[in-house]
């Protein structure tokens, strides 16, 4: 190809194993490779890939990890980065597949023909991690997956973490009982996982009430609870806690889309910083009252001192407006 692939993209981050073990969803995880997908598909910061990792491990199965990025939207790109993720897993293919990893002109509908045969003649399974999808815009790599997956050999097995949900056909797959899904709702911390969690990285036990407060506070999400940890360790109050994570939902809102505007602005508002609830909810009123979110709003100005409605005149008309949406 015309320039050298970059090495680190292929291999798995082992290094961030996880500390706290997940068992349950570890075994979800690992049934799901009974079947030709699994789909792990959750906002940023919710563990996909610490989840990947620990079911991964010791399971004796050869791993071939791929890291995708917005450049790899590039179809030959993709495909050879595919190839060289799946030699790397597994030397016995390169015999077939360097040629085609080493070439300018790689196809990757027949690329991906010759691989089907190839490893339709294997009996050793083989797991394809293709992990951050959501960064790719590219049809004909959606394409060509879902050829993959509609002639995908046994010894296949595909697992795809994702911010969203990627354009393939699992609607048809979930109807024929062959994708494993786990979403937000099935990767947030339960209590006692996120005192675990706590404990770990700061040396400090939580109760079990103190364990389900801070669940509540943040809705089990990972990466929430690291921001914990870091503000138990800094003596932080649990005001910045919420402030912290509301400007992360916030900033994800960008490359995740409006679904993060509700935790950003619960968080923003439990955390007491009403100016910035104040400018989303101004930035973002009139999307959210063409999806009918108006009673989520109307919680939401309730929420806001009325001195703040004073001096923005913005925030008026958009509770102006929600009154006469609802009478």
């Amino acid at each position: 190809m015309a320039s050298p692939l970059i090495t680190t993209k292929l291999l798995p981050p082992w290094a961030h194993r996880p500390a706290i073990p997940r068992p349950h969803l570890v075994a979800r995880l690992r049934a799901g490779l009974d079947g030709p997908l699994t789909l792990l598909c959750a906002p940023a910061g919710f563990g996909k890939t610490a989840l990947v990792l620990q079911a991964l491990a010791e399971q004796g199965l050869p791993v071939a990890w791929l890291s995708l990025e917005p450049d790899d939207s590039d179809v030959t790109r993709f495909a050879h980065y595919l190839l060289a993720a799946l030699v790397r897993a597994a030397p016995e293919l390169a015999p077939t597949l360097d040629p085609l990893v080493q070439s300018n002109l790689l196809d990757l509908p027949a690329a991906l023909a010759m691989l089907v045969n190839l490893l339709s003649e294997r009996n050793a399974g083989l797991v394809l991690v293709l992990e951050d999808y959501h960064t790719l815009e590219a049809s004909a790599v959606d394409q060509a997956l879902t050829w993959l997956l509609e002639h995908q050999p046994l010894a296949l097995r595909l697992i795809i973490s994702s911010r969203e949900d990627p354009p393939l056909p699992l609607a048809r797959l979930r109807a024929r009982g062959q994708l494993t899904e786990l979403r937000g709702a099935d990767l947030r911390f339960a209590p006692v996982e996120a005192g675990a969690l706590i404990q770990h990285l700061t040396g400090l036990p939580l109760s079990a009430t103190q364990a389900e407060a801070l669940v509540a506070r943040t809705e089990g999400w990972a990466a929430g609870l690291q921001l914990a940890s870091l503000a138990a360790t800094a003596g932080d109050t649990v005001a910045t806690l919420h402030r912290r994570a509301a400007n992360w939902y916030a900033a994800a809102i960008a490359t995740n889309g409006e679904a993060l505007l509700a935790p950003a602005l619960h968080h923003a508002l439990e955390g007491q910083d009403f100016e910035h609830a104040a400018e989303r909810i101004e930035h973002y009123g009139a999307a959210l009252n063409g999806q009918g979110e108006q009673a989520r709003m109307a919680r939401w100005l309730t929420r806001l001192p009325a001195a703040l409605f004073a001096r923005r005149p913005q925030l008026c008309l958009r509770h102006a407006w929600l009154l006469t949406l609802t009478g």
